[in-house]
């Protein structure tokens, strides 16, 4: 396993842009990642009134199922299949509690057929409600593959039970495999092979019952978001600070970012939408500031943590409140939202091999 997730060398680039091509209108509403781009890069997915859409390579798009429920978090399956979590507060007609439907459906791009995969009604503050069932996800697991967690029996107010892992249906049989998927878990969880423990951030495979240990202590992330891993998973990132995990070696964005003037009316700023380049030596975040109370200003930008370029590109966008940037497979486009309007950006890329 060791040898197939550690690699000796990576690449560093030069960030030239190109071309900028503008989308369509976007909604972002709570939804996490509000545009994903297909496994093979030839396919933007975002939603806009009620409606899933498909962009091309061009930004030409055209919706292909119309969405009941509003979407909160979606991942690709496959280039022909999503899957998409919903939920919908509304007051329960029995007890008069404030309640969510909790939906997870798959959807085909190229027939728009969708099929119910979970559901489940929450009460929200009840802490005595039994669910038989409920559901947490989508999520792609490190190899690239959809995945969402299952409980049985969960009880409000009680430790729940330690979930399971349920592949996307419709896998080929070795994406769809347990022992060939793994999860980043900042704890191991309880299992007859496995004790818990906090110590350290691992790759814990899918069906619980082995795990690789990446890094020399515990990194817990930032403020309840996530520590994004790069995909060779030498390197992770947690608000705005950047570890090499094999001799946990920190570079600190906030210490970069001081050469750039704060935004008119801001006062702190801080770092979120933080994901790795799927290619080069290179994250890509939103960079927020705001005066403390109401005004938030979002700027985007990229640092190369070989060469430590950093780069701010709302300018050289001629954009503005740039925010939710995601990076296609090839690792040379970006999509992002400025001012509720989607786009996507293309470079031209200088490879330069890097054996650090």
């Amino acid at each position: 396993l060791l040898a197939g997730l550690f690699h000796g060398s990576s690449l560093a680039l030069d960030f030239k842009i190109t071309e900028v091509v503008e989308v369509g209108p976007i909604y972002g509403g709570g939804l996490t990642e509000p545009a994903q781009w297909s496994p093979d890069g030839t396919k933007l997915a975002y939603f806009y009134d009620g409606q899933l859409i498909i962009a091309d390579t061009l930004g030409k798009s055209s919706p292909v199922a119309k969405i009941d429920l509003p979407p909160h978090r979606f991942v690709w399956s496959s280039d022909s299949v999503i899957i998409v979590y919903q939920r919908e507060q509304f007051t329960d007609s029995v007890d008069k509690k404030l309640s969510s439907l909790n939906r997870l459906i798959s959807v085909n791009i190229e027939t728009g057929e969708q099929a119910l995969l979970e559901e489940f009604v929450n009460r929200v503050g009840d802490t005595y409600q039994k669910i038989s069932h409920i559901f947490k996800g989508p999520y792609l697991t490190v190899e690239g593959n959809a995945y969402y967690y299952v409980q049985e029996n969960y009880q409000a107010g009680r430790r729940p039970p330690e979930a399971t892992i349920q592949m996307a249906p419709g896998l080929p049989p070795e994406k769809a495999d347990l022992t060939r998927n793994y999860i980043l878990r900042t704890a191991v969880p309880h299992s007859e092979t496995l004790c818990a423990t906090t110590d350290a951030l691992y790759l814990v495979r899918a069906d619980f019952k082995d795990s690789v240990r990446i890094s020399n202590k515990f990194y817990g992330g930032y403020m309840g978001m996530p520590v994004s891993l790069s995909r060779d998973t030498t390197h992770i990132m947690f608000g705005g600070v950047i570890v090499r995990l094999a001799d946990d070696k920190q570079i600190i964005l906030d210490t970069l970012i001081k050469k750039f003037p704060m935004p008119e009316g801001t006062k702190v700023c801080g770092f979120g939408d933080e994901s790795f380049n799927p290619i080069f030596t290179e994250v890509v975040f939103r960079l927020s500031c705001d005066d403390g109370h109401k005004y938030v200003f979002d700027r985007m930008g990229v640092f190369d943590y070989t060469t430590n370029q950093f780069v701010i590109l709302d300018t050289l966008l001629k954009l503005s409140n740039c925010h939710s940037p995601v990076y296609a497979p090839d690792g040379k486009r970006i999509a992002f939202i400025s001012e509720g309007v989607l786009y996507f950006l293309k470079r031209a890329v200088s490879d330069v091999e890097n054996k650090d």
